[in-house]
């Protein structure tokens, strides 16, 4: 838990969280901004880093309507062709990675409390993906990546 933060960062069932992820993945991909709704806490946040060399949103975006938006945006039609998306845990947390010809390009992670998803932190920073992209290259398959 971050000082001064009310809610816990991470909840503790696994299944919640794969079904959670596995609804938000369909959700977005599809751009289906009233499902993505369904999954965010009103006051969900979202944030990218993409070190000034990959395009993210440049400043936080607050709230279910804008984020769904943002996100199923982000997701249904930005994705570029190529880019294969997996659930994985990271940090103790459910994500979603995105791997280009094997090599990872962005991580997806999220905060959930109560069956919700509270806050999106998108990574695409090559520099920031280096070390974990090594840590998944030694998987023999990527799908394996989300715990059971």
């Amino acid at each position: 838990m971050h000082v001064g933060d009310p809610r816990p960062r991470f909840v503790a069932d696994r299944a919640q969280w794969r079904k959670l992820a596995e609804r938000f993945l369909a959700a977005a991909q599809g751009g289906d901004v009233a499902a993505l709704q369904e999954l965010l806490a009103a006051d969900v946040k979202s944030t990218a880093d993409g070190g000034g060399r990959v395009g993210g949103a440049r400043r936080t975006v607050v709230g279910r309507d804008r984020v769904s938006r943002y996100l199923a945006g982000a997701v249904s039609r930005r994705t570029p062709p190529g880019i294969e998306l997996f659930l994985a845990e990271v940090n103790a947390g459910p994500a979603v990675l995105g791997f280009a010809d094997g090599v990872l390009v962005g991580v997806m992670a999220f905060e959930i409390d109560n069956g919700q998803i509270t806050a999106v932190h998108i990574v695409a920073n090559p520099d920031k993906l280096t070390y974990l992209g090594n840590q998944f290259a030694r998987l023999s398959h990527p799908k394996t990546l989300f715990g059971s």
